[in-house]
């Protein structure tokens, strides 16, 4: 099945989590069990030292740092490998076509100058671990070489520079040149001679305050920035001309000098400029693009009037240059200060958080606990700090913020807490909150579980399980699961532990297994990684690696409530042809080993992600930027091979819908229209169960599906009912088809695309007798991962049939949703027609109160009324009859209430009512008043005799309705009063073993006495003598 209708299955969250997009200075973790995502800002995060792969996770790295991978080795800072690393990066820089570039500039600069220069060094960042940082200080180190003699002073300073690094830097530095600044002056630094100034991106605060802390024509003509371009700068949008008042002056007179890429690592140098301020020395090899940018800004000046042209620095008004207002910044500006601010968004909690955090070293994972009072840093490879913080502000629904507004602060412990690793020599992988005050350690060689007390600031050890030789783990919180890779070279050796969050301290090993790998083939890649075009001089190390079960080729993930461990593999069935295949592990939670349940197969080879949405198996497969759904539940696409059960795609070839994202909305700090979002982009990042992050765009999705457009998609209705069905949100779509599939009896329009005429009622109505089994049987079994559809959704689909038969409404009955899907134009108006869909609408009741009783499912009143209406419209009170005889229809109140209302039209419905009532043996006193009211006061009478108690408030009741019997009856007979006659003896000769009816009136005064005084007179009245108490019956 194609993606060859209009609409889209897959669908994006119309308003992404926004992020800052990944640029130097910023980190981005995600804590898939809790939701959150932590944008880490400030100097000190860690810069992108890697593309982006269309895949889960980066190798032996869980934590997935959206803009950084640093390797653990690299924190251990072997001096004599980062000194050979640098060398090695001199060496390469110098045999670039970009040195070519930099140093004839470089060059030109520097020989008009008068004097020896000054070099400024500001934010060159982690040089211990970042690739992009040790490039930066190797092009600082091979100007100091070949320029020697025209340099007087080298200054040095980054905050975040770490102990280490600054010993490093001392020693490794010789050289009397240098100069190591020791305190953070925020890039006020006022310049004595003519000075280049190396700061490639930093932010505008560094290169504002060094304009202002220079703001004079002498200075600024000794300058050369070689850093991020101020023209840049001024045109962001979000611009603030006032706070940066001296970038925004300098791109008057500035001139920006572009280099050519670095090609061998690109983003050490990307963008970064040459920055002069005198017109006059500028370089003769970039003189003519100089001059046709400036005819181009010349035509731009006549078209827009306020565009102003570039001016020299002798031109700019003499109040400018008067002017020295020193810069105010807030943290948002990211001024370079040793601290980071974080940023927590996601979906669990509407409202942003952020907060700032003490420079202590790059972090390499960072979460919460589940109720995000403590958070857990890892910077080493040997520990873990925790820093507790304030309970949350609950936000009620009245003061939640709109998606715009700013993130609330949150206010943290002022005094950090540490826990080393128990075994010294091991590295510490990672670490999992197992709940609010339960941490688990994975390393190399073990497992630690401790017990955290957040008051007392410790963590108390629980128990510890010895795993030597681990890979890699994968910890799931909703599963109450982790899963160890140990043991095996290859990774493929797994070792599951389950916890229960309800249970503290409850840590249980459960039986080790083994995943399958392909067989090598000699050109064959690794799982998911990219396409096979490798030499065949690399074919042994291809194979080697082929062997390897990495974190990245796995995830675990709850399916049809069963859990499973899922791993990607690209094989080659046929030599040279290589395709992917998903497997899936059941791990069992009774203490056996973990089976191989089912594959999934694509027969396409390349990159691909995985999501799982609503127990849908989404294939993303990058190549062809297309999509492959799979249901493990469906047979229809599935063969079971006697040991596990093979699954063809459900729907092939569907595409995300495409999507703009509309900034406006998304962020308050981004004033730009929507933007088209590259679907299945190579900077996508996908988790389970249905995340996907954007690095370069900065957003954060979830995705979804579209249940409605799998109605035109599939045109075999009992195919599409079960997909539904298996469907958490698939209720609103099983009513949509329910209704078409009615309609098109009931009132023969054409809705369904794949119907091109009338669908015949009898096909209809075998279709519905299996649907509504089948949403009966999911509704008995109560699985909270199916759509419940109770009889008030079906109602709400029957209701169409109200068009057809008035329905009556007694007392107070519940008033239920009836949205009718035919409108007046769709009445029937033809009797042939009407009264064949009587019969059709009848039958459907019908089968659904039958398909309710198959299942023991009680059947509501409203049901009833629907099929009682459509009987009596087309006359059939012998069906009716049959049906309540032979309880189709079940005894109640209410249904005889209804019956009785239908009396005025069609008499048969009252006696149908009075059986009933008789039949429920708890509604005498309603058959009395019934039988009253139809002025059956004897038969009344007879009734009382067999089944109530007399009592003299019956008997003033039965006497009343008596006299008005007699009075209608006195318009076509002799006013004999004979009813009153009849009802008066037998009460009289019933209380004659105790009393008459006269003695009654005698008793203590009651509040009958006027009655009965009142019927003892009338009765003497007409049937006794003065003389004698014979009753006068003339």
């Amino acid at each position: 099945m194609t993606n060859n209708q209009s609409g889209y299955f897959l669908k994006l969250s119309s308003q992404p989590i926004v992020f800052e997009p990944i640029s130097n200075g910023t980190s981005v973790f995600y804590d898939k069990d809790n939701q959150q995502l932590f944008c880490v800002r400030g100097s000190g995060a860690m810069e992108n030292t890697d593309s982006f792969r269309f895949i889960r996770r980066k190798k032996q790295n869980r934590r997935i740092i959206l803009n950084s991978t640093i390797n653990e080795n690299q924190l251990s800072f072997n001096q004599e490998q980062l000194i050979k690393n640098i060398e090695n990066k001199i060496d390469i820089i110098y045999k670039s076509y970009f040195w070519k570039q930099f140093e004839k500039n470089f060059l030109y600069w520097i020989n008009q100058q008068i004097t020896s220069i000054d070099i400024l060094s500001y934010g060159l960042g982690h040089i211990s671990s970042s690739i992009c940082s040790q490039y930066q200080y190797a092009l600082l180190k091979l100007i100091e070489k070949l320029f020697e003699n025209k340099i007087e002073n080298i200054y040095l300073y980054d905050p975040i520079w770490t102990k280490d690094e600054n010993n490093f830097l001392e020693n490794y530095n010789t050289y009397s040149k240098y100069i190591i600044l020791k305190e953070n002056n925020q890039a006020n630094q006022i310049i004595n001679r003519s000075s280049f100034i190396y700061i490639p991106f930093c932010s505008k605060p560094i290169h504002n305050n060094l304009l202002y802390s220079n703001w004079n024509k002498k200075n600024l003509n000794e300058i050369l920035f070689f850093g991020n371009s101020l023209e840049k700068f001024s045109n962001e949008i979000k611009f603030d001309q006032k706070k940066f008042f001296y970038i925004y002056q300098a791109t008057n007179f500035s001139i920006e000098i572009s280099l050519s890429l670095f090609e061998h690592y690109i983003n050490a140098f990307n963008e970064q400029v040459f920055t002069l301020f005198n017109h006059n020395i500028i370089s003769i090899i970039n003189e003519n693009k100089i001059i046709q940018l400036k005819n181009k800004k010349n035509e731009k000046s006549i078209e827009n009037k306020n565009q102003l042209e570039k001016i020299t620095i002798e031109q700019l008004s003499e109040d400018i240059w008067s002017l020295h207002i020193k810069p105010i910044y807030t943290n948002e500006d990211e001024i370079v200060v040793s601290s980071y601010c974080v940023t927590v968004k996601g979906q669990r909690h509407e409202q942003a958080y952020s907060f700032r955090l003490e420079d202590k070293g790059a972090i390499q994972s960072i979460k919460f606990n589940p109720d995000l009072s403590v958070l857990a840093i890892k910077r080493n490879s040997n520990s873990v700090e925790f820093l507790n913080f304030a309970p949350i502000p609950q936000i009620t629904s009245s003061t939640r913020p709109s998606i715009s507004t700013t993130a609330t602060i949150l206010q943290s412990d002022a005094i950090e807490y540490s826990q080393l690793s128990k075994t010294k020599s091991s590295k510490l992988y990672d670490f999992n909150w197992l709940s609010d005050k339960e941490i688990v350690f994975v390393t190399d060689q073990s497992i630690e579980h401790y017990l955290l007390n957040a008051e007392k600031r410790t963590l108390r050890p629980l128990k510890h399980y010895p795993i030597p030789n681990t890979n890699w783990q994968l910890f799931s919180r909703e599963m109450n699961l982790l899963l160890i890779s140990a043991g095996s070279p290859s990774g493929n050796s797994l070792i599951p532990f389950s916890f229960h969050k309800m249970q503290q301290q409850q840590l249980v090993k459960l039986p080790k297994f083994e995943v399958d790998l392909p067989q090598a083939q000699s050109i064959m890649q690794r799982s998911n990684s990219i396409a096979s075009n490798s030499s065949l001089s690399s074919s042994q190390s291809t194979n080697r690696r082929c062997y390897e079960l990495t974190e990245r080729d796995c995830m675990l993930a709850t399916i049809y409530d069963k859990a499973y461990l899922l791993v990607i593999r690209q094989v080659f069935r046929v030599a040279g042809q290589g395709s992917v295949e998903v497997v899936l592990y059941q791990i069992e939670t009774d203490h056996k080993p973990a089976q191989k349940r089912h594959i999934l197969r694509l027969n396409l080879y390349g990159k691909c992600a995985l999501n799982v949405v609503d127990n849908l198996i989404l294939i993303h497969h990058q190549p062809t930027k297309t999509t492959y759904i799979y249901d493990i539940e469906e047979n229809s696409t599935s063969q079971y091979d006697g040991f596990q059960t093979i699954h063809e795609p459900l729907l092939s070839q569907l595409s995300i819908q495409p999507i703009n994202v509309n900034w406006q909305l998304a962020s308050s700090t981004i004033s730009t229209s929507s933007t088209t979002i590259e679907l299945y982009s190579s900077n996508w990042i996908v988790f389970l169960p249905n995340v996907i992050i954007d690095v370069k765009m900065g957003c954060l999705w979830y995705l979804s599906i579209n249940l409605d457009y799998l109605l035109d998609l599939i045109p075999d209705r009992l195919l599409l009912i079960d997909i539904l069905l298996r469907r958490i949100n698939g209720k609103s779509s099983i009513l949509t088809l329910l209704r078409t599939l009615l309609t098109n009896v009931i009132a023969p329009v054409q809705i369904d695309s794949n119907n091109l005429s009338n669908i015949s009622a009898s096909n209809v109505l075998d279709c519905w007798i299996e649907i509504i089994d089948r949403i009966n049987r999911v509704f008995i079994e109560n699985s909270s991962n199916r759509p419940l559809l109770d009889q008030s959704d079906i109602y709400s689909v029957l209701s169409l049939f109200s068009t057809i038969a008035s329905v009556s409404t007694i007392g107070t009955t519940t008033t239920y949703n009836r949205s009718l899907s035919i409108t007046s134009s769709d009445t029937i108006s033809d009797d042939n027609h009407q009264t064949k869909a009587l019969k059709f609408a009848t039958s459907v009741v019908i089968e659904y109160i039958r398909s309710l009783n198959g299942f023991n499912i009680q059947v509501q009143y409203f049901i009833y009324e629907l099929l009682v209406n459509l009987l009596v419209k087309n006359n059939q009170f012998f069906q009716l009859q049959q049906l309540i005889q032979y309880q189709v229809l079940t005894d109640s109140l209410k249904l005889a209430c209804l019956l009785l209302s239908l009396s005025n039209k069609q008499q048969p419905t009252t006696q149908i009512a009075l059986d009933m009532l008789k039949r429920l043996t708890n509604a005498n006193e309603e058959i009395v008043e019934i039988l009253l009211g139809h002025n059956f006061v004897i038969e009344a009478l007879h009734f009382c005799m067999e089944h109530i108690p007399i009592t003299r408030t019956l008997a003033r009741k039965l006497l009343e309705a008596a006299l008005k019997s007699d009075e209608i009856l006195s318009s076509t007979t002799s006013n004999q009063k004979l009813l009153f006659f009849t009802v008066y003896t037998f009460f009289e000769e019933y209380f004659q073993h105790t009393t008459t009816i006269s003695a009654l009136a005698q008793l203590p005064t009651t509040n009958d006495k006027d009655d009965l005084e009142m019927f003892k007179t009338l009765f003497n009245l007409h049937f006794r003598n003065q003389d004698t108490d014979v009753a006068n019956i003339q």
